[in-house]
């Protein structure tokens, strides 16, 4: 997300109507595409450490933000043997198995007043609630110390496997990025941030519509809200030279590579790399990218309005391989493009900052965003 302009908070829709839901038999079950993953990280200590742990608030924007997830509802700190030595060891090899994300909340967070959307909340056996676009459509609570959902892995990964797809657009930490690029094989890799507006608003729209589909190799996804990244102190200060310093690090920004980095960094962006060009300064490695969004808009003499500054512009379109894929009906470049006023919104409390809307500017690029990841993930 440009830095310059106004940050869209995440578009909180009304919330979804939540049918409660329970565990269906398999003739009726269908398969939910999970399309965010997370590489599993063998290195971790903390077998808890495997999953995102989340709160109510939480779990209540990623509802609202209608996203397809797998949800764990637990006991923190649960010394069950149960748990310890059988259905715990048993979700990690699933997750293990399938590169799968689960979120995970303590059943506390379920206070009086709080919503329950339909999961089956105790304080003593664990339940796996399955998300469809922010609504609960399967759910299962293990019954007692002996049931072989939870103490069977066979059974508990045929539960699974009927009921979810899990995807391979995946999320990697700090540490597994930088293992990315101290190897010899070529990766595709989103940068986005949780709580940018712009990635939210394509995690929801054309990004998600493509991950959900079934591809040849595997997009890799870096959170920049990682405070190794993008560090923030206990009053909510951004350190902006960690921050600036990481993005002309991986070529976000345009320090180390003009053709593929923009101004001083944005995200969404996607990059391909081949991480043995340059191993001191990962950002020369680049060998193809683009920057969704972060547009400037301006305002000419006669009160129109045109895109002033694009990543999509005359000096870079030929730097850019992926637009060999691109049909002559795609417009790729957008330097001085007109728009129309219903194509932009005004905000003169921040300074007479012209925004994009989000629904306009995707119609451009969400055929250069899927020609992009069609041509190199596949």
């Amino acid at each position: 997300m440009n830095k310059k302009h106004f940050l869209f908070p995440l578009l909180v829709s009304s919330m979804l109507s939540i049918v409660s839901s329970c565990d269906n038999p398999t003739n009726s079950t269908s398969p939910i595409t999970i399309e965010y993953g997370r590489l599993y990280d063998e290195t971790l200590e903390s077998e808890n450490a495997h999953f995102d742990l989340i709160d109510h608030a939480e779990l209540t924007s990623l509802i609202s933000n209608e996203t397809d997830f797998v949800l764990l509802v637990y006991k923190k700190n649960d010394t069950c043997g149960c748990w310890i030595n059988s259905f715990r060891p048993n979700i990690l090899s699933y997750m293990k198995k399938n590169n799968l994300l689960i979120y995970a909340i303590s059943y506390t967070e379920f206070g009086e007043g709080a919503s329950r959307f339909g999961l089956n909340i105790s304080s003593s056996d664990q339940t796996i609630g399955i998300f469809e676009n922010g609504a609960l459509k399967y759910s299962k609570t293990r019954n007692g110390d002996d049931d072989p959902w939870a103490v069977e892995y066979e059974k508990f990964s045929s539960w699974m496997d009927e009921r979810i797809k899990p995807g391979k657009t995946l999320y990697v930490s700090n540490t597994q990025l930088n293992a990315l690029y101290a190897g010899n094989e070529k990766f595709t890799i989103g940068w986005m941030r949780k709580s940018c507006g712009d990635c939210s608003y394509i995690g929801r729209h054309s990004f998600k519509d493509w991950a959900k589909k079934d591809h040849e190799g595997v997009l890799y996804l870096y959170d920049c809200d990682d405070p190794i990244s993008r560090p923030v102190d206990e009053d909510g200060n951004l350190n902006t030279e960690v921050w600036q310093n990481f993005k002309d690090k991986y070529g976000l920004s345009n320090k180390y590579n003009t053709d593929f980095g923009f101004d001083n960094g944005y995200v969404p962006a996607f990059h391909h790399v081949d991480p043995g060009i340059d191993r001191e300064i990962p950002g020369r490695s680049i060998l193809d990218g683009m920057v969704v969004f972060n547009d400037t808009i301006s305002k000419g003499e006669d009160g129109g309005y045109y895109v002033s500054s694009t990543y999509f512009s005359d000096d870079r379109l030929d730097k850019l391989a992926f637009l060999e894929n691109v049909g002559d009906d795609v417009k790729t470049n957008f330097e001085n493009m007109a728009l129309n006023s219903s194509d932009v919104t005004e905000y003169p409390e921040y300074g007479n900052y012209i925004s994009w809307n989000h629904e306009s500017a995707e119609s451009y690029y969400a055929p250069l965003l899927n020609a992009f990841l069609d041509c190199y993930v596949g």
